[in-house]
Order: structure tokens, then C-alpha cells, then sequence
């Protein structure tokens, strides 16, 4: 068994130096199992060091990364932090119908998140565009 842990140390140590996107995309689902057993400090700090890679190497890796800590706070019941995650990623989108901006993963899971917000709300479309547009910088 300890053969197996040590192989798989060197193994992913080796990915991250040869091909950094996968390794953080493998972290990315590192975090989604940290978030199903409830360590949500584990999980947002995982994906707070994916967006810190990302951020001006991977526009992908970034905004799947963002829309993925939108997810966790959504699901911890921080709707107007999750609003404000989302918006960050709408914000650099330069259309949400062209669905070829950086992978249809971020872009689907976005609409995604803007439904499941809403139904927190329980809120019309207006309501949800009102929060995006007053939120403030800093929440």
C-alpha cells in the first residue's frame, strides 16, 4: 500500500512539472471530494491555489476554477458570495452566446450556477441581473 501512495506522490509530482493544467484539474476533483466530505476550508483553499496558478497562465483552468469555488459557496448557502464569484467570471466573458470562449465547461457550468442562484433567490431574471449589477466590490 505504501508503494502504491509513493508512486502515485512521484507520478502526480511528475505531471505538475510536465503538464501543469492537468495537474490542477486533477486537484480541481481533489477539491470536488474534499467538498462531498464536508472539508470546505480544504476544499476552497485547494481551488484558491488552482486560481492563483491559473490566473494568467490558463484562462480555461481560471474560470473552471472560479465557477467551481461560485459552486462550493452556493452549496455552503453563501448565495450573494456565489453571485459575486459568478460575476467575475461573466465579467471577462466576452459573450455568453458565443459558447466558444474558453471551453464550454466554465460557460455551461455558469448558466448552471446563474439557475441554481436563482432558485435560491426565488427570483425572476430581474431580481438576479439587479444583484449582479448593485453587488458590492468588496462582499
Amino acid at each position: 500500500m505504501k508503494n502504491t501512495t509513493l508512486l502515485r506522490h512521484i507520478t502526480l509530482k511528475k505531471v505538475k512539472n510536465t503538464h501543469p493544467s492537468l495537474y490542477y484539474r486533477h486537484k480541481i476533483l481533489s477539491a470536488y471530494n474534499l467538498a462531498i466530505q464536508e472539508k470546505w476550508h480544504l476544499a476552497h483553499s485547494e481551488i484558491d491555489k488552482i486560481i492563483a496558478f491559473a490566473r494568467n497562465k490558463d484562462k480555461e483552468l481560471y474560470f473552471d476554477a472560479l465557477a467551481t469555488k461560485s459552486t462550493f459557496l452556493g452549496r455552503m448557502g453563501l448565495i450573494r458570495a456565489s453571485l459575486n464569484a459568478s460575476a467575475k467570471i461573466i465579467e471577462e466573458l466576452p459573450s455568453l452566446s458565443e459558447k466558444q470562449f474558453f471551453g464550454d465547461g466554465a460557460i455551461e457550468n455558469m448558466e448552471l450556477q446563474i439557475g441554481l442562484s436563482m432558485s435560491y433567490l426565488g427570483e425572476d431574471k430581474t431580481r438576479v441581473k439587479a444583484v449582479f449589477t448593485s453587488r458590492s466590490i468588496l462582499s
